[in-house]
Formats: C-alpha cells, structure tokens, sequence
C-alpha cells in the first residue's frame, strides 16, 4: 500500500505536468496569432487586389467598351473578311474604342444618316466568343448591342479605318 507522502507526490507530479502542457500550448497560440495577422495584413497591403474601372469611370452614354480580354477581331467589309489576332493590333483596337466611347467631346448621333451607307463591322471575340459588335460607317460608330451611334471626327475615323486595314491606308 502506498503512503500519504507518494500520493501526494504522484498527484502533484501529474499537475506540473498538466501545467506545462498548458503553458506550453498559450504560448503557441500567443506566436501563432500574430504571425496569421502579419501574413494577413502583408497580403492585403503588399499583394495587389482585384482590379475595378478607375475613379467608378464607366462607359459613356451607356455605350459597352471593349473587354479586355479580346482575342481576335474580325473586321467584315465590303466584299471581305479579315480576321486580326496580332496582340498588339488588338489591344490598339480595343484601347481606340475604349477612348472613342469614353471620350468627353463624343456626340451622340441617331444613327439614321448612315443606315444605308457601305461600313466595316468590326466584332470582338473573347475566348467564351463573340463579346462585342461595332458598326463603322464613315463618320459613325454604332455599337449593335445597344444600338448607340457616336458621331466621329474624320481624324477619328480615319485613324480606326487605319487601325483596321492598314495595307488600305497606306494605298489610298
């Protein structure tokens, strides 16, 4: 049979041991939690955030501008059809339509002077397909989805024909 004095000692054996489990998980916790806020606040100041339109800027009159992950253009003409897929082609295109219809000195126009008029229809393809389409008839660029129609300055339009159809351009 055991003493008084061994079991005591066993019982106090057992909360020191108790004790230090204990302490040893608080001090865990204590490393742990400011380290996850660390990381946390390192990743929201350091790594950037997803990406929203500048100043809330928006598109002008309620004209779509461009998405920008187009990636090819087709451009159908009188009598052709050529298809672009040249990035740097591309994102002139887009960032031209993204200034035309953002542009602070843009009319809006009913589209009706050049509803018989020969043009360029110029659709924007994303990898999910067709995203956008536009209707460039001399001095006029209507968007199909909602059927707006920008009056444009003919160095306006003769630089988007360029962009367009560049061998046109440089042979008059």
């Amino acid at each position: 049979m055991r003493s008084l004095q061994e079991c005591q000692t066993e019982v106090f054996r057992r909360s020191e041991k108790r004790i230090r489990t204990r302490r040893r998980a608080i001090r865990t916790v204590m490393v742990c939690v400011p380290l996850v806020l660390c990381i946390t606040a390192f990743s929201l100041l350091v790594l950037p955030g997803p990406a929203g339109p500048p100043d809330g800027a928006g598109a002008k009159n309620g004209a779509a501008s461009p998405p920008p992950a187009v990636c090819r253009i087709d451009v159908t003409g009188p009598g052709q059809i050529t298809s672009i897929t040249d990035k740097e082609r591309i994102r002139a295109i887009t960032d031209t339509l993204a200034a035309l219809n953002n542009s602070p000195g843009a009319e809006l126009s009913d589209g009706s002077d050049s509803a018989g008029a020969e043009g360029h229809t110029i659709t924007l393809f994303t990898p999910d397909g067709p995203q956008a389409v536009y209707r460039l008839t001399d001095d006029t660029l209507t968007n199909a989805a909602t059927g707006d129609a920008m009056a444009l300055t003919r160095e306006q339009s003769a630089a988007l024909f360029a962009l367009l159809d560049p061998e046109a351009a440089a042979n008059p």
